[in-house]
């Protein structure tokens, strides 16, 4: 750090304050940590887009059909999995690894809180 201070009478109260911040500010540490991307996280979540998108182009081939097994119609699933994507690219590295039972967990993140 470099002070700028003056030996004239007048100017003795701000060159005193000067080196008084000076010496606080040299007691400053400071640690700079580098971000590190995590490779096997963004091959994750590469992975987890794709098969969102995959999912979704079905469902959108497929229409508004219904699933006899589920009760859900395809629609809900497809803006499911439309939300579920949205959400993995606004929030790619707070669920690296994402399955079918974060899926309950990731749904009640994305609803807007009352």
């Amino acid at each position: 750090m470099v002070c700028a201070i003056s030996l004239v009478e007048s100017c003795r109260s701000e060159t005193y304050s000067t080196l008084r911040f000076a010496q606080r500010a040299k007691a400053i540490k400071n640690k700079a940590v580098v971000k590190e991307e995590m490779q096997d996280d963004v091959k994750s979540l590469r992975e987890v887009i794709r098969q969102l998108k995959d999912e979704l182009q079905r469902m959108k081939e497929n229409g508004n059909q219904t699933d006899p097994g589920s009760g859900y119609s395809t629609g809900w699933n497809a803006r499911r999995s439309l939300n579920l994507l949205k959400f993995s690219l606004n929030h790619p590295l707070m669920q690296p690894h994402m399955d079918e039972d974060n899926d309950e967990e990731m749904e009640s993140l994305m609803k807007p809180s009352m």
